[in-house]
């Protein structure tokens, strides 16, 4: 079995201790086979998204293409980009990936059934 390992340094704005550092690190471990599934509302909570947008960014940060997130929620492709563009936009981003991260980052611990 593979698995794919993500680590990625955040800096914190302050220390939690005099003797720990102000940089902190996050390891992911994750099966690439396997797709995360995240609740949309909890992300469209967290995120400040409508259930729209949080259902698509959800679907994304879960590894649906625009294709499958159109076919699932039974929409036009043209309505999921338009919805991402929103997404974007409140987001304050460009990239898709971007707001996978954004998920990911912002819901750590927060994963449907878990």
């Amino acid at each position: 079995m593979r698995f794919t390992c993500v680590l990625s340094s955040h800096r914190m704005e302050r220390a939690a201790s005099p003797v720990l550092p102000t940089v902190a690190a996050v390891v992911l471990i994750v099966d690439p086979a396997a797709r995360p599934s995240f609740d949309s509302e909890r992300v469209s909570i967290v995120l400040g998204l409508t259930p729209a947008e949080g259902r698509v960014a959800a679907a994304l940060a879960g590894g649906a293409s625009v294709r499958d997130i159109a076919a699932t929620i039974h929409r036009a492709e043209s309505t999921v980009r338009w919805t991402i563009k929103h997404i974007h936009a409140k987001l304050n981003v460009t990239r898709q990936a971007d707001v996978v991260r954004i998920v990911l980052s912002a819901t750590s611990g927060v994963l449907a059934g878990r």
